[in-house]
């Protein structure tokens, strides 16, 4: 009995750590140790040699503010924007998204659940970055989610890339996924070619 006691116990502070870990991760990732590996681009330029262009597009769906009454404190959920973080080979930026309040069908057309149907707030990031070509260390986080993403891509001379994070969210009782649960993962494509 007590060796069961002694488990309960350290088990929510193992927990604890864990998620502190993930936090460290994403805060220490947020910060730039260079600035000369990518430029955002507000509007279509012509290429030249040796770049590339990064086309970034993610998506996440949460409940509104309020949905839940324990909400924990400081959570972007429902919020008016929400942080995204991308760092490139120690770089990094924090984009700011907009959110869009959105009420979508719960079921599709066939009578299943869609994974991100209901009411909540879409943040929707649409973004352009112009790099070197070559292989990149590339990060994407969620801070408000504890969840990060790390892999490598390989970038060909004066090609445009599309970069997209399409969301695969938790599971409700283990039934259909629903933006409710947070986000459990993304699927990375990167030119429509799945990456992870």
């Amino acid at each position: 009995m007590r060796r069961l006691f002694v488990i309960i116990f350290l088990l929510p502070g193992a927990l604890f750590l864990g998620c502190g870990g993930v936090k460290n991760i994403i805060e220490e990732k947020a910060i730039s140790a260079r600035t000369d590996i990518f430029r955002e681009m507000q509007a279509e330029e012509a290429l030249s040699k040796g770049f590339s262009d990064l086309l970034i597009r993610a998506q996440l769906k949460t409940h509104l503010e309020g949905h839940y009454i324990l909400e924990p404190r400081g959570s972007f959920h429902g919020k008016p924007k929400y942080p995204f973080v991308f760092n490139v080979d120690g770089q990094a930026i924090i984009w700011e998204v907009d959110g869009k309040k959105e009420d979508m069908p719960e079921y599709d057309d066939n009578g299943i659940k869609t994974q991100d149907g209901g009411e909540g707030m879409r943040y929707s990031l649409d973004k352009r970055i112009r790099l070197a070509v070559g292989p990149h260390k590339i990060f994407f986080a969620l801070p408000g989610d504890k969840y990060y993403v790390q892999f490598e891509v390989i970038l060909e001379e004066r090609s445009i890339y599309t970069l997209e994070f399409k969301p695969i969210y938790n599971r409700y009782r283990n039934i259909s996924q629903d933006y409710l649960r947070g986000i459990k993962r993304y699927e990375i494509f990167l030119n429509e070619k799945r990456l992870l």
